[in-house]
């Protein structure tokens, strides 16, 4: 109804696709024909990655397409220099800190983590702390889970913020971790920006087969990927990064990766680009 609004009052209508579920619309009987219709109305679309407009390749046609990436808010930008003193003071410190942040939504992963961390408690050789952030969908999803940690011993190992408004706090908490997990399945993922946010702040990730993931998280080159629901490979990656080399190439592969595709200054420039097509 708005494209239709829309149509001969403006010169261009461009639709950005923010979720990773938009291709089941046209397979849905009901939305299907108001969705066709819909494209047909639109001039141009914005993806932000090119494996989101793979899977809706057979209904929106190529010269529709423009793919640009996701990016961060400046207040959690980091520099390079701090980055690089970041990896630096890493062989100093003893413990190996661990991050998640996201909505503690089962999909997102934080179950499998926590079981990951039981398997890792179990290596002495690995001193470790892991910090879960994000909001809970119900309190008995959040007792729930304080439950699981105190009956498999991981208070000491643990720490539950809930969601943190706070953006320098929250630069703070990526700047103090080391490796950012987030073994997503969630349906309607598409680019996780808090993906984006840690290898900002040259953390190491460990993320799922999953969405736009493999396109910007590779294995040896800024992290681990594992398969869903995986605790044991989560656990196996964890055991692989506290290599202190291995640690020290994935982090700076990360910043690497940051600078090159979602820094926001290169974001913006492609922007300014696909602005110029329209005219």
């Amino acid at each position: 109804m708005t494209t239709l609004a829309a149509r001969g009052k403006v010169d261009f209508i461009v639709g950005h696709i923010h979720t990773g579920s938009y291709s089941s619309l046209f397979r849905k009987n009901l939305l299907r024909p108001f969705t066709l219709s819909f494209v047909t109305g639109v001039d141009r679309f914005i993806f932000s990655s090119e494996r989101m407009y793979a899977e809706c390749a057979s209904y929106i046609q190529l010269n529709k397409k423009f793919v640009l990436e996701n990016t961060l808010s400046k207040e959690l930008l980091v520099s390079k220099d701090e980055v690089e003193l970041k990896i630096r003071s890493r062989k100093k410190e003893d413990t190996f800190q661990l991050i998640y942040i996201s909505n503690m939504i089962p999909s997102k992963g934080y179950k499998d983590l926590a079981k990951a961390l039981v398997l890792l408690s179990g290596n002495s050789a690995i001193d470790f702390h892991a910090t879960f952030i994000g909001g809970w969908m119900a309190r008995s999803d959040e007792l729930e889970f304080l439950r699981f940690l105190s009956e498999n011993k991981l208070e000491k190992f643990v720490t539950v913020l809930g969601a943190i408004s706070d953006r320098q706090a929250l630069r703070r908490a990526l700047m103090e971790a080391h490796v950012f997990i987030l073994p997503t399945y969630y349906p309607t993922e598409c680019q996780p920006v808090s993906i984006i946010e840690a290898m900002n702040a040259g953390n190491a990730i460990i993320s799922t087969f999953h969405a736009a993931i493999p396109e910007y998280v590779k294995t040896d080159v800024n992290g681990v990927l594992v398969e869903k629901m995986s605790p044991l490979q989560i656990r196996d990656a964890i055991v692989r990064l506290y290599d202190f080399q291995y640690w020290i190439e994935c982090a700076t592969g990360s910043r690497r990766v940051f600078e090159e595709k979602f820094y926001p200054d290169i974001v913006k420039l492609k922007f300014m680009d696909f602005l110029e097509t329209l005219k």
